[in-house]
């Protein structure tokens, strides 16, 4: 099958250091298994707010997967209005290109951003090409949530023509596909009817990480190589944006900087990084290496011991950090209630503590470093918890069997 792919927030896997996402994982699988896969992108990279091309560009990746990468205007903030008439204008200009490629013969279109896949889904009815909508995000309903709620109800009328573009391209779905349950119920809700046996959950999930321990250390973490023999390593990789703010993990470092069995690792960069540094800046058990790549990526969770998801609000979402951490088989502290609340408590795969607790959170990172065998015990638990959910390799293979199904379905 010719097969298209619409997602513009995921980094490309341009080198080896980039760290694979949901699109790329799905892209490789439905490769692997022989069919032809475009995936239409943007050349502007979301995660380090960088233009990646001058102009258009196609990649191949391999024989069977090419991307189709456009450029845009950029933005400099993930919550701005430059950023949403980014995703406005470029979605008209692949709707554009569109019209000119002969039509596939399936689409996945990516939602968010919620633009491309309405422009997607038009141009499946057009063509009469079959179409999956894949929901990772309740756009526009989050919007809402980034202003106070008490001008809640006059931001509604703003976003009328968004709710429109989405209930329209969820209606006219072949199939509704999903990263969670709760999100999969939103958008069927939208769409105003029942699940079907086409529409699933396939958890976004993570490869194993890999061991490390004779590989040279990245010349990132040389400074501090030395400083972490016998230590209980507490770490946080991640953006650090509206949702998850590590700034508790460098106020609860601060307050043990006396503590010589803990060291603090907060890897990543965002909003808060500045403030983050500032809270940091005097501590020697704290390091901030900044944006890291997916060898470093990888050799952090090697030397971690726990990994820490730092919600700071009640959310329903399981964050991507969750699958990172348990790939290593680290125990984690999070905030975060809803399905990886229930997964920490019932799994016994760490602990959860309440929404900016640090005397909890400080509690249970000194339970954890003083007690080896419970570690060990929790770490054992996360890891076969991986094994049985949340492995990329088994869900997008999954994945790319159900495409198949739908897809066969439709030929009869």
């Amino acid at each position: 099958m010719k097969i298209w792919l619409t997602q513009i927030g995921e980094t490309l896997p341009l080198n080896a250091n980039v760290r694979k996402m949901r699109t790329c994982y799905l892209a490789e699988r439905l490769s692997a298994r022989g069919h032809e896969v475009v995936w239409w992108a943007s050349a502007f990279d979301h995660m380090q707010k960088k233009a990646l091309f001058p102009a258009d560009r196609e990649i191949e990746i391999d024989p069977h997967l090419r991307i189709k990468a456009l450029t845009s205007r950029g933005y400099e903030k993930n919550i701005s209005l430059r950023r949403y008439f980014d995703h406005f204008l470029l979605s008209k200009k692949m709707a554009k290109h569109f019209l000119e490629c002969d039509p596939p013969d399936l689409i996945i279109a990516s939602m968010p951003d919620h633009f491309t896949a309405y422009q997607a889904v038009k141009y499946a009815m057009l063509r009469k090409v079959p179409i999956l909508v894949d929901v990772r995000d309740e756009w526009p309903d989050v919007f809402l949530n980034f202003v106070p709620p008490v001008i809640r109800p006059l931001m509604k009328p703003f976003l009328v023509s968004d709710n429109k573009k989405v209930n329209y391209l969820l209606k006219n779905a072949m199939a509704i596909l999903s990263m969670m349950p709760h999100v999969l119920s939103w958008a069927l809700a939208r769409a105003g009817r029942e699940e079907t046996w086409r529409d699933k959950v396939f958890y976004i999930g993570s490869q194993y990480a890999e061991r490390l321990a004779d590989a040279p250390i990245p010349e990132k973490f040389r400074a501090v190589a030395n400083k972490l023999n016998g230590r209980c390593v507490v770490t946080f990789i991640g953006t650090m944006g509206s949702y998850y703010n590590p700034l508790i993990i460098a106020e609860v470092a601060k307050k043990m900087k006396e503590n010589k069995n803990v060291f603090f690792i907060i890897a990543g960069n965002g909003i808060h990084f500045d403030v983050i540094q500032d809270c940091a800046r005097n501590c020697d058990n704290v390091f901030l290496p900044g944006w890291v790549s997916e060898p470093e990526i990888q050799y952090l969770l090697s030397i971690s011991h726990i990994g820490v998801i730092p919600c700071t609000d009640s959310i329903e979402a399981f964050p991507n950090k969750a699958y990172t951490y348990m790939s290593a088989g680290l125990p984690i502290l999070s905030s975060v209630q809803g399905e990886l609340g229930n997964l920490i408590d019932h799994k016994q795969i760490g602990y959860t503590y309440p929404i900016g607790d640090h005397r909890t959170l400080t509690e249970l990172i000194d339970k954890l470093a003083g007690n080896v065998e419970l570690r060990q015990t929790i770490s054992q638990n996360a890891a076969a918890i991986f094994k049985e959910k949340y492995d990329a390799d088994l869900i997008y293979e999954k994945f790319a069997l159900h495409v198949e199904e739908i897809a066969k379905e439709r030929r009869i």
